[in-house]
């Protein structure tokens, strides 16, 4: 009879024990997990459109960057561009319509889920779920614009207080401190999207548990720089060079800014230290600051050459020609500004020789200007 009592006491306690374990490892979060293998797609390996280079809209938004790298974590694939419905290219473009994309892979669940902390993202983040967690925040604190921007969450660091996330703006396993991502979260009520396919435990047996996630680049510890340069896509919308648009004066606020960051643009490429310095004269050109404008000539000439060449830890390569046609224009515009029709001839006849071909609306920009020093 004692010998019963001491078997069902000790499974009594082993199933205690088990449940306790449990209950800390998914609920309370005492361990750390890094999901192994998940792909990351970001700015600086998907980059730009190249059908709007002038613009410098992504190639995808942040939205499509995280239903890529949920389908191909889940499928084992590396950079296969997925097709979804055309509105999923707006940025306002809620988790909910998010989870309806999924409808358009054979075999593929989506949730939309509600937590009451970070801890409760262990139930998907741990060694048996192994299962990418969407959410929707804006990019940081110190991100003075209104844009939220989906990001992956791929890990959790309970040691150091950290969550791992690949992040469209800030790069492949980016990680924010619990206080941060918590704050930024709460901001969307702590809703969080879950993608897999049904078949998901069965698929899981067959990936490999070995990984090693790429290094960071410089670039993507620059938060500066990616964050005004992201506020001015927010600010912008759908404004091109050579028009002026409505709140010019608060665009060239965050020029200043941004040119401020001016020496790490060292872990920039080409291409975009001459959109930046470019559409900069521009803008400078537009509210009136002259001497602005003209310190940046040598800058966009030093520079908008060469824009298809690799550049160290980039994965992503300029997709267009080798030099950017408005920057030319620009510099056009300055000296015709100051009043030095040769010069302001010599970089428009330039852009109209380059080898680019130049779009409509810049096309018919040059043939308003060239008309108008004709008389």
């Amino acid at each position: 009879m004692n010998r019963l009592i001491i078997i069902i006491v000790t499974t009594l306690a082993g199933i205690l024990l088990v449940g306790f374990l449990s209950y800390k490892f998914y609920f309370k979060g005492t361990t750390s997990y890094i999901i192994p293998n998940v792909p990351d797609y970001t700015f600086y390996n998907v980059g730009f459109n190249a059908a709007d280079l002038y613009n410098g809209r992504p190639i995808r938004t942040s939205a499509k960057a995280v239903l890529d790298m949920v389908y191909d974590y889940w499928n084992q694939e590396k950079n296969s561009l997925k097709t979804y419905p055309q509105n999923i290219g707006l940025r306002a473009i809620s988790m909910y319509s998010l989870a309806h994309f999924a409808l358009f892979q054979t075999g593929f669940d989506a949730q939309v889920l509600q937590a009451n902390s970070i801890q409760d993202l262990y139930k998907f983040i741990n060694p048996q779920e192994r299962t990418p967690v969407i959410v929707l925040q804006k990019t940081s604190l110190d991100y003075p614009g209104n844009w939220l921007e989906y990001r992956l969450i791929i890990g959790l660091d309970d040691k150091r207080k950290k969550v791992i996330a690949h992040d469209f703006i800030l790069g492949n396993n980016y990680e924010l401190d619990y206080g941060e991502f918590d704050q930024l979260w709460q901001a969307t009520q702590r809703y969080f999207l879950i993608i897999r396919p049904r078949d998901y435990k069965e698929r899981l047996k067959l990936f490999s548990q070995n990984y090693s996630y790429p290094q960071r680049i410089p670039a993507m510890d620059q938060k500066k720089i990616n964050i005004y340069y992201l506020l001015l896509q927010e600010k912008k919308l759908d404004v091109s060079l050579f028009t002026v648009p409505n709140n010019l004066n608060e665009i060239v606020e965050i020029f200043d800014n941004l040119l401020s960051e001016e020496n790490n643009f060292q872990y920039f490429p080409r291409w975009f230290r001459v959109l930046v310095y470019g559409e900069a004269a521009e803008r400078y050109l537009q509210a009136g600051q002259l001497a602005k404008a003209e310190s940046l000539i040598p800058k966009i000439i030093e520079n908008n050459s060469n824009l298809k060449e690799n550049f160290s830890g980039w994965q992503y390569q300029w997709p267009g020609s080798n030099e950017l046609v408005p920057a030319w224009i620009v510099i056009g515009d300055i000296y015709r500004i100051k009043g030095d029709k040769k010069e302001a001839l010599n970089y428009y006849n330039k852009a109209l020789a380059s080898k680019n071909l130049l779009i409509p609306s810049h096309r018919r920009y040059l043939e308003k200007v060239l008309n108008e020093l004709s008389k």
